[in-house]
């Protein structure tokens, strides 16, 4: 990702400075990314299915929530609706669109200031793949020793493993998440070959990062292995573009993900603060906003002396867990806290479609992937819901509906991502605790050698009255707060942003 400069609007209202285009939020100085999962997103022909064209026209929508980025769940051919089992890496699946259509995205994408990262799946094919049916022959037929025989590019054996599936005349092959899904051998040179090609075709069509699904089991428990490999994949992406973004899927707990920093990766994905059981949620819960502030502050530390380059990449929740929209039901105050929790944590924040307007889901996986409400009085590109989807408690809610309402969750999002996109300390900044002898209270130093930043949650159910040290040129209160002076003054579930003068 680029790094902007820091800014810093030291105003008494900020947000006024910060709107263009007819009160869209701006993505400048963005560590904001919006996933997407395409089929489900905006449908621009009629069809039911979300495709790229619907993107490109929601363009003006992603940038209104001030994302300076899109992570797109897989476009590329594959078996499944999901499209996780990839039979072409170098296509687009048809269900989406074509290569011009995506090409067009990322030009137009551009122009909005937002770039793109391309969900790479590289653990697994699908069975489909030319190169398995090509596999599976060679070993049926005993033919691995023929010229340009692809034996070797998936991990075959004679005996039957954990997480392998039978072939056939006593054969198995890998295959850990299903056995539509067989598994690469990432140790092939061909298959690295392969992939190299793979970086660079995408990244020639206009692709600036990529999300790296199921790191964790490239090489099962083998970390020094998933390591090397990581590192290899890296270097080659950032031969191409040394700026790339590059964020893994390492669901782990805490020392499992640290132990995956330190090989070129710019991110992991931080799934212990994430969930309904996650450290953001269960802390508001405990009403314990100290301990989470040194927790963060911890991890930040630790991640760091791994990777002073590194970053940590926050989340509420993803297309593979239930919407945080559950959270709290309907519980606005503690759904706010959350979210600001979130959207004020070190390192970059990723927003799930349809997070910022509450939507529900949950259960199997198509249920946490239903289409996008974009309005309650038409059907008009909203897709149709995966299939196998049975989810029926969804709020009767949409984007047109929460436009129009001043103190909606999307007009939240909004407000919270165009104060933090003032600053690139959120993202680069050194991270430090304080302490306030008040254990509901969180209170985050986020600083460089030029400015420091307080970020101030109250986790607790009744009005705090805070006392920090140094001097406020101003404050952003996402709530009713006050400052004067030293002591700030705040209101339930709240959270303010201070800015110091000096350092």
């Amino acid at each position: 990702m680029k790094k902007a400069l820091v800014c810093l609007l030291l105003a008494a209202t900020f947000l006024s400075g910060c709107m263009h285009n007819g009160g869209t939020v701006s993505n400048e100085n963005s560590s904001i990314i919006y996933e997407i999962f395409p089929s489900s997103f905006y449908d621009s022909d009629g069809n039911g299915v979300g495709d790229l064209n619907g993107i490109t026209e929601k363009l003006d929508y992603i940038q209104s929530l001030g994302a300076g980025a899109i992570w797109l769940t897989p476009t590329t051919d594959g078996a499944s609706y999901h499209l996780y089992d990839v039979t072409d890496y170098m296509n687009i699946d048809p269900a989406l669109g074509t290569m011009e259509d995506f090409e067009r995205l990322a030009k137009e994408a551009e122009k909005h200031n937002i770039e793109i990262i391309m969900d790479l799946v590289l653990n697994h094919t699908s069975s489909k793949h030319p190169w398995f049916v090509e596999a599976k022959q060679n070993v049926i037929n005993g033919t691995c020793d023929v010229e340009g025989a692809k034996c070797d590019w998936y991990v075959f054996s004679n005996q039957k493993g954990s997480g392998y599936t039978a072939l056939g005349n006593g054969m198995y092959y890998e295959s850990g998440f299903w056995s539509e899904m067989p598994d690469l051998n990432l140790d092939n040179e061909e298959v690295r070959a392969e992939i190299k090609k793979i970086v660079e075709f995408w990244m020639e069509k206009g692709v600036s990062g990529f999300r790296l699904d199921a790191v964790l089991h490239y090489y099962g428990s083998n970390a020094e292995k998933n390591r090397e490999f990581v590192g290899w994949l890296c270097d080659v992406i950032h031969a191409v573009d040394e700026t790339s973004f590059v964020v893994g899927e390492v669901w782990a707990d805490q020392g499992t993900i640290l132990n995956h920093y330190g090989t070129g990766m710019s991110s992991y994905f931080n799934f212990p603060a994430s969930n309904t059981d996650g450290r953001i949620v269960t802390s508001i819960r405990k009403q314990s906003g100290e301990a989470l502030a040194g927790w963060f502050a911890d991890y930040h530390t630790k991640l760091k002396a791994v990777d002073e380059n590194a970053v940590d990449s926050v989340f509420l929740s993803n297309h593979d867990q239930g919407r945080s929209g559950a959270f709290f039901g309907n519980d606005a105050a503690k759904t706010e806290l959350m979210v600001s929790t979130m959207m004020f944590s070190p390192g970059k924040v990723f927003l799930y479609y349809g997070e910022e307007i509450g939507m529900l889901g949950s259960g199997n996986d198509p249920n946490k992937r239903l289409g996008m409400l974009w309005q309650s009085d038409s059907k008009e590109g909203i897709p149709f819901n995966p299939t196998g989807s049975d989810y029926s408690s969804q709020r009767d809610t949409s984007v047109a509906d929460q436009e129009k309402d001043e103190a909606s969750l999307l007009n939240f999002y909004r407000k919270a991502a165009n104060i933090r996109n003032k600053s690139t300390l959120y993202e680069f900044g050194n991270v430090e605790a304080v302490e306030t002898g008040n254990t509901a209270i969180y209170m985050m130093k986020i600083f460089d050698e030029h400015d420091t930043i307080l970020v101030v949650h109250n986790y607790s159910d009744i009005q705090q009255v805070v006392e920090f040290k140094g001097e406020a040129a101003s404050a952003d209160h996402l709530q009713n707060n006050s400052v004067k002076g030293n002591t700030l003054t705040m209101e339930p579930f709240s959270t303010t942003i201070i800015y110091l003068k000096g350092n």
